[in-house]
């Protein structure tokens, strides 16, 4: 009776999108939105128009992460990138505690290692502990339109962060590994209790069901039509290693 219990509780987690699975000590959370789109919106009081309610992104709750090695997996696809936008994906926790990517684009985004402008945004990442103190990597390649990305920031407690990016172009059936950053540094330890997808602060930003290619479509508007970002996250995958 109670492994029947037991099922039946696993297939409605998993049925919603939202699976917590346990293997021993390790956990694993997917918000997998290519099958189940239900994201309440967040917002706030725009400061300059009191009267006007900004639409900021999504937030996904969490039981408190507390292993030695934790792994935050976004699957993302970019519809449009113009300027002055941004999209970040991150793990956050009570205090000021952030893993977090970062996806934007300036003026001109210039990539020294090739002596050249990249034509998409700038992928920027970094680590954050309870006392605010952050360690910041850059990504030394252009996320573009037509791509789909795999990108893993693995945070091992007290020791380092990292971030791995795959990519998938259009018409490739595979994804090749484009950039690691190897063990990065940091300083103090955090602990996590929640995903947040943040846009762009604005009335007409938005996440809506792309029916086309079956996920959530983020739609970061600064000013539309001159500055803006689209994109597709098909799933947030969240590992908890004791």
């Amino acid at each position: 009776m109670k492994r029947y219990l037991y099922l039946r509780i696993l297939s409605f987690l998993i049925l919603f999108g939202f699976g917590t699975i346990l293997f021993g000590e390790a956990q694993s959370f997917t918000f997998d939105f290519q099958k189940n789109f239900d994201l309440p919106l967040t917002k706030s009081i725009s400061e300059k128009e009191p009267t006007v309610e900004n639409i900021t992104g999504t937030l996904m709750n969490l039981r408190q992460l507390k292993g030695q090695e934790i792994t935050l997996e976004a699957d993302i696809y970019f519809k449009t990138i113009r300027n002055y936008s941004l999209i970040e994906i991150s793990l956050q926790g009570a205090e000021k505690e952030e893993l977090l990517m970062h996806f934007s684009r300036g003026d001109v985004e210039f990539l020294p290692k090739y002596g050249s402008i990249i034509p998409g945004a700038r992928g920027k990442f970094h680590f954050k502990n309870s006392e605010g103190k952050p360690v910041h990597v850059t990504a030394p390649l252009s996320f573009n339109t037509e791509t789909r990305y795999l990108v893993r920031m693995k945070y091992d407690k007290d020791t380092n962060f990292s971030v791995i990016v795959h990519q998938q172009k259009k018409d490739e059936k595979e994804f090749a590994e484009v950039w690691d950053s190897g063990p990065l540094k940091i300083i103090g330890s955090a602990l996590f209790d929640k995903a947040v997808v943040r846009l762009y602060p604005s009335p007409e930003s938005t996440i809506i069901w792309d029916k086309e290619k079956s996920g959530a479509l983020l739609k970061s508007m600064r000013q539309y039509p001159k500055y803006y970002m689209e994109a597709i996250l098909n799933h947030i995958t969240i590992k908890n290693k004791k």
